[in-house]
């Protein structure tokens, strides 16, 4: 486990941008890679204190495809922003579903931020 940490942080170093820019989120697919890598790499992300979200695009675990209902119950942890997409009609209709926290949610409500997301997936991708 510490040379997991070791390998992200600094990969996380490395990638930081120069300045006051900083790196946006970490977006993963939760079944790619062992679950013990990914969860050293949310808690390692959660620790550096810079806020960034982590999202799990789940297009290729899917509900239920491990077993159980989605890959937060394989990473015992769960993402800031999880985006299901293709899973509900198999491709068929453009559906979709983004789960995020109350921080994040809250961060959207407003008058001026009406159309501030949206998925690819529906051809609408509001940003």
């Amino acid at each position: 486990m510490r040379s997991y940490r070791a390998l992200i942080s600094s990969t996380l170093d490395s990638l930081e941008p120069p300045g006051d820019q900083r790196l946006a989120a970490s977006v993963l697919e939760p079944a790619f890679v062992h679950p013990l890598f990914q969860r050293v790499l949310i808690d390692v992300v959660r620790s550096r204190g810079n806020n960034m979200p982590v999202i799990f695009d789940e297009f290729f675990v899917r509900l239920y495809r491990l077993g159980m209902q989605s890959a937060t119950a394989v990473l015992g942890t769960n993402p800031d922003i999880a985006v299901y997409a293709k899973i509900f009609t198999s491709g068929v209709l453009p559906l979709a579903v983004t789960l995020t926290t109350d921080k994040i949610y809250k961060a959207f409500l407003g008058q001026d931020k009406a159309t501030a997301r949206g998925h690819s997936y529906t051809a609408h991708a509001w940003v």
